[in-house]
């Protein structure tokens, strides 16, 4: 979008030379300032705008301000927000003079001010004059009224008066400095007047002493108390001096080449509307005009031009500069004036004004007479232009925008009249149509007025237009469509819509096409008047418009016809089809009121949000409003028109707006800036971008993912479609929309490249592309090492488990191999035993039958133990005996074969704690083994009556008591008492258990066992 601030009036544009435009539109930046009280601006190298307040330091691109102000224990923040003055050097240093003379520069790089000290002789006072100046030589100098002159050391990084290139006599205290053209020669305005010194030659020349007659020196050397002096680049010294009261602050030029002092008090006495005015500042601008500024006072002389042009505060108008006192204005690198005032900042350009308001009027009487809607705009063939409107009649205007004196045409129309509509034919003859429904034709041979009143009385005439036969077609606001035969010189009513007829358009083909409020459009064929298509809202696929709402059309080439209606309609008239035209989401509004095509094949469109062109080449859309000289939104539908020399004019509801799409062409053929990253934030607080800009790539962790870039093209007269794109995570380009500023929350890891350019109004890019690189690092658990670590670990782990399988495996087997060896040797001992018995039982068979019953006995009995042993093994390896309960069961089975075999009983005590305990076989083998052993013992040898099992779990042991009634016998003789006992301790230490077994004569026996599960 291209941004131009104030609009002229154009009928003075072609008188240029002979006066200053005063009608401005200026762009008002008060939003977003602290105070509106703007001090002084300027542009650094970057582009940035720099904005000096009584409030504090903004920097602003073009849609955000970064505010700077005082924080207290901050040594790199501003002293004082109360800024007095500012200015930039060749250094781009931004130098600020606060309050109090305390002066320091900012880093419009680092964004860190730099405190500077001023060496005086003796305490720094606070004068009641001082300056800060940067001159042409790099000199920053800082004046203080009658404490001296002050030159910024580089070296010692102070102001010091030891590198002062300027003298004054004695008593003469300077006020101002300026440099000459010619090297080393300064001017001091004094408040005893004016000094010439010769920095080279260290010579001083003034009032009273100028030996070589100085010009300027013979022309103002009786001036006193001089506050300012600027070389204009025409040659002429401007000063400002104090009248010979002292009361007031006269302005002064001297003409070098004739030696000539003028004084312009009378001047702009004579422009001024309030006497209490007082002249501050005089700055030229690059155009060559300078202007003067101060209190109740902005007025600019042309270069050129001999009169001062007083640029009014308070105008009406929302686009009106406000002002008590204007501080100062600064001209950037676009040519834009930026106008610090006491009530905010202005924005302005004079040398790129393309659009122009033209008020209706006559010759003779004022301006803002007839701020009436304009209905309809024609142009005759001699170029006159003539215009109605919605309650003040015709008005004539020359191809120059001159108003032209009331002829036959405008005194058709009385002042007060409301003409809704305004049509020239093709021979020249003006239709006019009254608010009342009547119709008059002005005959252009003949300058005779003829009346038609088909319609009077009954409605509102809204569009009027002739075919190629001839025709004359009519529209009302009833939606009557009627048809004039110019043949037969009669009005024929033909059809009736639903609603308002917003526009006729006829084309070549013998078709007249009607758009109708809420009802669509619709195509009539003219021969037989009957309606051959409708396009509306809820039509085929294909063929729907994207509004029921038609406020005009336009016949773009032989088969392309654009529609407005909720945007813009492409409509093939062979093919029938209905396409949205690509740009539309990109208009200002999808409510459109004109459309007309410029000799250049730009489509220019109105909507109710503002004025744009679209490229049809690229589908660009360039959106212009009050910064270009679009003083309005408010446009009347169907009225736009092309002149004969290829501007464009479209009617508003106060006056019309005229302008040449060629010279609007002509200044888009600079190319695009480059973009320029303005703040990049990570998780919502904003980086350095001076330490960024440094870093080949941005390295952030993964839980900084969300990251907000800022960008701007920093031009302010002109703005670009500014496209970006992420790229690793965008398919596409993104365009920007209003705000410049792209938003990435929770980026994956990974690497990304944020790039982003900008086009021109011809979707021509800018010549680089602007570059970000980012990486985001995975979490420690996604990164490669770490992924290494796991693979390995779990390689690792699949090895435990197969060795700790192959453990359970060989501890399976050790304790398989264990009970087969134990049961091995106990079946060898039992028929060890039955061998032995059976042989002495055949050797006493014949000789003691009871010996060898006995013997028989043992063979029993040493045979149903190895049976019951064989039992044990098998049950001891079936897995669904892992349960204590059913190691308990078998173990009351057991003590009640006891009780059926010898004269015992058997008691068990066992806690329910224990039942849901799982042992191993080899556990459970040799648990019960133990158990068997000593219960068998107990009934067998004991002799006693009670056997008592008692089986506890306490703190991770199982814990089984044995205990008898019977005979007891002596511990000393355990060794002498067979194999049972040492068999129960050999079992107990197979399975690392604790065995004990304590017994007394006549008192009985314990035995205890303490397993670790």
């Amino acid at each position: 979008m291209r941004s131009i601030f104030f609009t002229l009036l154009i009928f003075l544009a072609f008188d240029a030379g002979a006066q200053l435009r005063r009608d401005f539109l200026f762009s008002n930046l008060r939003n977003g300032l602290v105070s509106e009280e703007t001090v002084a601006v300027q542009q650094d190298d970057a582009g940035y705008i720099w904005i000096a307040t009584a409030d504090g330091l903004q920097r602003y691109e073009g849609r955000r301000y970064l505010t700077f102000r005082y924080a207290e224990n901050d040594s790199t923040s501003i002293p004082s927000n109360n800024i007095e003055q500012m200015r930039l050097d060749r250094k781009n240093r931004l130098w600020l003079l606060f309050n109090e003379n305390k002066i320091g520069y900012m880093d419009p790089v680092d964004l860190t001010y730099h405190e500077v000290t001023v060496r005086t002789q003796g305490e720094l006072r606070n004068a009641v004059v001082s300056q800060l100046m940067v001159h042409e030589d790099g000199r920053v100098l800082l004046l203080l009224y009658k404490v001296g002159v002050f030159t910024y050391d580089e070296e010692k990084k102070e102001f010091n008066q030891k590198n002062t290139p300027v003298q004054t006599p004695k008593g003469w205290n300077p006020i101002f400095v300026q440099t000459d053209s010619l090297p080393n020669i300064y001017w001091i305005a004094c408040d005893s007047g004016l000094v010439k010194y010769d920095a080279r030659k260290k010579e001083m020349f003034f009032r009273g002493h100028n030996p070589g007659n100085d010009p300027i020196l013979s022309a103002a050397g009786d001036l006193r108390f001089i506050t300012l002096l600027t070389f204009d680049h025409s040659g002429r010294l401007w000063m400002m001096a104090h009248s010979s009261s002292g009361r007031k602050t006269l302005l002064y030029s001297v003409d070098i080449r004739k030696s000539r002092l003028k004084e312009w008090e009378a001047e702009i006495s004579s422009i001024i509307k309030d006497p209490n005015y007082r002249m501050l500042n005089v700055q030229e601008q690059s155009d060559g005009t300078v202007w003067v500024l101060g209190l109740n006072i902005l007025a600019g002389l042309r270069k050129g031009a001999s009169n001062f042009e007083l640029v009014e505060s308070n105008l009406p108008g929302p686009f009106a500069i406000r002002y008590d006192g204007v501080r100062s204005i600064y001209e950037d690198r676009e040519n834009n004036l930026w106008v610090c005032t006491n009530k905010g900042l202005f924005r302005v350009n004079p040398t790129r004004q393309f659009f122009h308001a033209v008020l209706n009027g006559r010759p003779g009487e004022p301006k803002y007479t007839y701020p009436q809607a304009v209905t309809g705009i024609c142009q005759a063939a001699n170029g006159e232009i003539i215009t109605s409107t919605a309650g003040n009649g015709l008005f004539r205007f020359s191809s120059e925008l001159e108003p032209l004196p009331v002829n036959v045409i405008t005194a058709s129309s009385k002042k007060d009249e409301a003409v809704s509509c305004l049509f020239q034919r093709s021979n020249g003859d003006l239709w006019k149509a009254g608010e009342d429904g009547s119709l008059t034709i002005i005959h252009r041979s003949t300058g005779k007025t003829e009346k038609l009143g088909f319609f009077s009385g009954l409605t509102v005439v809204r569009q009027i237009t002739e075919d190629q036969e001839g025709n004359m077609w009519v529209g009302t606001q009833s939606g009557r469509v009627a048809k004039f035969d110019s043949a037969g010189r009669k009005m024929i009513h033909l059809l009736r819509f639903k609603n308002r007829v917003m526009r006729l358009m006829p084309d070549n083909k013998g078709n007249l096409w009607v758009g109708v409020l809420q009802n669509g459009l619709f195509r009539v064929n003219i021969r037989d008047n009957s309606i051959e298509d409708n396009y509306t809202a809820e039509g085929a696929v294909g063929q729907k418009l994207f509004s029921n709402d038609v406020y005009d059309m336009i016949r773009y080439s032989d088969s392309l016809y654009i529609i407005a209606a909720g945007g813009l309609n492409m409509l093939n008239v062979y093919t029938k089809k209905i396409s949205r035209m690509p740009s539309t989401s990109e208009l200002p509004s999808s409510v459109v009121c004109n459309i007309i095509k410029d000799k250049l094949g730009y489509l220019w469109v109105t909507t109710q949000n503002g004025l744009c062109s679209v490229n049809m080449s690229t589908h660009v859309v360039t959106n212009y409003n009050e910064r270009d000289g679009v003083h309005t939104n408010s446009f009347f539908p169907a009225t736009s028109i092309l002149l004969n020399d290829g501007r464009i004019g479209f009617g508003t509801m106060r006056d019309w707006l005229i302008f040449d799409p060629a010279a609007i062409a002509k200044n888009n053929l600079h190319l695009p800036p480059v973009i320029s990253m303005t703040r990049i934030g990570v998780m919502g607080k904003w980086l350095p971008l001076d330490s960024l800009n440094r870093l080949p790539v941005l390295q952030l962790n993964h839980d900084q993912n969300s990251l907000t870039l800022e960008f701007s093209s920093l031009t302010f007269q002109s703005s670009y479609g500014i496209f970006y794109k992420m790229e690793g995570l965008d398919d596409e380009w993104q365009l920007s929309r209003q705000f410049h500023q792209a938003v990435y929350t929770y980026l994956p890891p990974g690497d990304y490249t944020f790039r982003a350019y900008c086009t021109n109004a011809d979707g021509i890019p800018s010549k680089n592309l602007v570059e970000f690189k980012i990486h985001i690092k995975p979490p420690f658990w996604k990164t490669w090492w770490f992924l290494g670590i796991l693979v390995l670990a779990g390689v690792c782990v699949l090895y435990w488990l197969d060795k700790v399988r192959m453990q359970k495996i060989r501890a399976t087997e050790s304790i398989r191999t264990r009970i087969a060896t134990s049961l091995t040797e106990d079946m060898s001992n039992s028929l060890s035993n039955i061998n032995i018995s059976s042989e002495l039982a055949k050797a006493k068979v014949d000789t003691d039958t009871q010996r060898t019953k006995e013997y028989i006995s043992q063979i029993s009995e040493t045979s149903s133990r190895m049976v019951q042993a064989m039992y044990d093994m098998v049950w001891s390896i079936n897995p669904e005996s892992d349960t204590m309960a059913d190691t308990i069961e078998r173990m009351k089975v057991f003590a009640g074969e006891i009780e059926s075999l010898y004269e015992i009983n058997t008691g068990f005590d066992v806690e329910s704690a224990v039942k849901g305990l799982r042992l191993n076989m080899e556990h459970r083998y040799e648990l019960l083994s133990v158990f068997k052993e000593a219960v068998t013992n107990a009934g067998k040898h004991s002799g006693g009556k009670l056997v008592e099992i008692s089986i506890r779990h306490r703190k991770s042991k199982l814990i089984m008591m044995i205990v008898d009634d019977g005979k007891g016998f002596v511990m000393d003789n355990v060794a002498m008492m067979g194999r049972g006992l040492s068999d129960m301790r050999r079992r107990a230490s197979a399975i690392n258990a604790s065995f004990y077994i304590e017994s007394e004569i006549n008192t009985g026996t314990i035995v205890k066992m303490e397993l670790g599960i």
